[in-house]
């Protein structure tokens, strides 16, 4: 069976083959591993289909080197930014291949870092230093890639943050009208690939929600079948112990009183607390520490600690307490926070759904490579709203803040006009992504603003920073709601009449918001 490449550096290259095997099978599974890629940005579904022709990707075959094209000049590492050909997606949608796959499963059970890596333990929520100990599973090649995308991408500050790492999931989704303006038809049957399924990044971190988990008919939903007795021992094992602790494990705290708080263990009745200056010691202590480590036995979730040291590292433990239950206690992990007078915090946009600019009260654009701010003549109301979202704060409720800046990177139009800018942020316990269901010109703001007037003109592609807006943050993190981890919404907005300015957006460079 012959496979085609749908670009131009594929002519004249020898003819490629789909094995017999897959050719004559009436279904397939598709069984990939979790893992990062430092090719490719990630390695799962998709990328597992370069074993599925008769030669390797590089064009070797049987030891011998062949003028195949080279599947590799399509990957990020590569060809880097949005909106180009990618190979995976011919691979994703031929008819033998994608078009044969019934089920689409990642082993995240020890997922690792990079393509030959040893399983390595995750410290991002729900994980915590543990191994992910997860199974995804979806009809959907596209939805299992993304939703595998944005866990690696919290995970792994490296190979999945490439420019364009994400790229091949736009262009599947997008298939039958791709922003590269490729006409994808492996099949070369002269029909091109319809849309091969739905792509989209989670609102954040901490919720991982998407559209259809927020109320929406189309997109992703994420969804867990549940706890579940993994021993066989009648007990539902993963919300035994305590979790989701406050500060979260290893966060760099500025009060020197903590408020120790944790999710109890769903047969807790009561929580002993440990609490020390060095791991093996609160890791190893009992009720019987006579040493000051064992601070009592406590019916609420939450734990204020006395007053602490300055530069100091400090660990903490919670063992869930049911005395009715015969195999009660459930010994926690143990988590660390370090004190320090203050804590510099630097944020980025970290999707594409996190930052827009809105045009008038009913359109916002998503997808562009820059974003608008400063009045419109042509708009109602007569002025650009942008939006920006950064995720994962880790600023615990009620901190001090003592300053803080928006720091933006001009595009390459529209650089000279004066702006009347004002800086606001969301008035929200906990912000969402952008999208459909969600308009930036219908969400509260903050009652604090900052001005920031743009009247010096502005070079292409430089930093600009803003007025100290430590306030507006100031509001947020005030809320009662509010708590580390925590998303937060920044608008960008004008105060009177003026002109309008351009500057880059996540989509034009991933790493120019912040």
């Amino acid at each position: 069976m012959e496979f085609h490449w749908s670009t131009s550096a594929a002519y004249g290259k020898r003819q490629d083959y789909i094995p017999r095997s897959f050719a004559e099978a009436d279904y397939m599974i598709n069984f990939a591993i979790l893992k990062s890629h430092d090719s490719g940005g990630i390695t799962v579904c998709g990328k597992n289909h370069y074993g599925s022709l008769l030669r390797n990707p590089n064009g070797t075959l049987g030891g011998q080197k062949y003028d195949y094209y080279d599947m590799h000049t399509s990957l990020p590492v590569n060809r880097r930014g949005m909106g180009h050909y990618r190979a995976l997606v011919d691979l994703m949608g031929h008819p033998e291949l994608g078009g044969k796959t019934v089920l689409y499963l990642v082993d995240g059970l020890f997922a690792g870092r990079n393509w030959d890596s040893r399983p390595v333990k995750w410290n991002m929520a729900p994980f915590y230093g543990d191994w992910p100990s997860s199974v995804f599973v979806s009809q959907d090649p596209v939805a299992i890639d993304s939703v595998c995308y944005d866990f690696l991408r919290t995970e792994w500050n490296d190979y999945p943050h490439y420019d364009g790492a994400d790229d091949y999931l736009h262009e599947a989704a997008l298939a039958d009208n791709p922003p590269s303006g490729t006409f994808y038809d492996p099949g070369q049957d002269g029909v091109g690939l319809a849309s091969l399924g739905a792509h989209e990044h989670w609102n954040n971190s901490s919720s991982k929600q998407y559209s259809r988990n927020l109320g929406m008919e189309v997109g992703i939903e994420l969804t867990s079948p549940g706890p579940a007795d993994l021993n066989g021992d009648g007990n539902v094992d993963s919300e035994l112990r305590a979790s989701t602790p406050s500060p979260a494990d290893g966060a760099m705290i500025g009060q020197a009183i903590a408020v120790l708080s944790w999710a109890p263990g769903h047969k807790a009745v009561e929580h002993d607390v440990f609490f020390g200056t060095n791991f093996d010691d609160v890791n190893n202590v009992d009720l019987f520490d006579d040493t000051g480590m064992y601070r009592g036995r406590w019916i609420e979730a939450s734990y204020a600690t006395e007053e602490l040291d300055l530069y100091k590292t400090y660990y903490w433990r919670i063992d869930e307490i049911n005395d009715l239950e015969a195999d009660s206690p459930w010994k926690g992990d143990v988590w660390s926070f370090t004190v320090a007078d203050h804590v510099a915090v630097e944020l980025k946009v970290a999707s594409s759904e996190d930052d827009a600019y809105a045009a008038d009260s009913r359109l916002q654009n998503l997808d562009a490579d820059y974003l608008k701010v400063g009045s419109s003549s042509s708009t109602n109301p007569r002025c650009y709203l942008s939006g920006m979202v950064f995720n994962d704060l880790n600023i615990s409720q009620g901190a001090e803040i003592v300053s803080a800046h928006l720091k933006i990177r001009s595009y390459n139009s529209r650089l000279t006009d004066t702006v009347y800018g004002t800086i606001e942020a969301e008035a929200a316990d906990d912000a969402d992504a952008f999208g459909s269901f969600r308009h930036i010109g219908s969400l509260p703001m903050t009652i604090t603003s900052v001005d920031w007037i743009l009247e010096e003109p502005w070079s292409a592609d430089m930093w600009y920073e803003s007025s100290d807006i430590a306030g507006v943050i100031q509001e947020v993190v005030d809320r009662a709601g509010w708590s580390a981890g925590n998303s937060l919404t920044l608008l960008f907005s004008t105060s009177s009449e003026g002109d309008y300015r351009n500057f880059s957006s996540f989509d034009h460079h991933s790493d120019w918001s912040r």
